[in-house]
């Protein structure tokens, strides 16, 4: 099965385990890219839950992005294979499902110039972050998100 399948499939399986009625799923072509690229969505009903978007390029790499803009890069090698990716975007997903991610946001206007998150996946806490100089933050409002479960 190909990847964009394997993160559909993924993410229905997530889906149920919260319920339906917790969080829907959206997939959509990137017509942009040389190879066949989706974007999958995870929305939670909860307006205090983190949303997760995933972009998946076939063959090449998996782009996270949770909450407002906090990326995470997952490129496909050799060392890093599909089944292993599937893994951790498993983890990191259920993970902010339940609950355990928090964001700080510097906004200027509704645009986000800056996104720093932690997640606690098990024992282990994962920073993710969208970087600005910081001339870009001068000005910029600062809200701090604690992320709540799906359900």
């Amino acid at each position: 099965m190909a990847l964009t399948q394997e993160v559909i499939a993924l993410f229905e399986v997530l889906v149920e385990e919260v319920g339906e009625q917790y969080a829907t799923i959206h997939v959509s072509d990137i017509p942009t890219t040389p190879k066949p690229s989706l974007r999958v969505s995870l929305s939670p009903t909860n307006p205090g839950s983190a949303p997760i978007i995933i972009l998946v390029s076939e063959g090449q790499e998996v782009f996270l992005t949770l909450g407002h803009d906090c990326r995470y890069e997952m490129p496909i090698t050799r060392k890093r294979q599909e089944l292993e990716i599937l893994r951790d975007v498993g983890a990191v997903s259920r993970a902010v499902m339940a609950g355990e991610f928090e964001e700080e946001v510097w906004f200027r206007g509704d645009d986000v110039v800056a996104a720093k998150g932690r997640l606690k996946v098990g024992d282990k806490i994962e920073k993710f972050w969208t970087s600005a100089f910081k001339p870009f933050l001068r000005g910029a409002k600062h809200e701090v998100f604690n992320y709540q479960p799906y359900k």
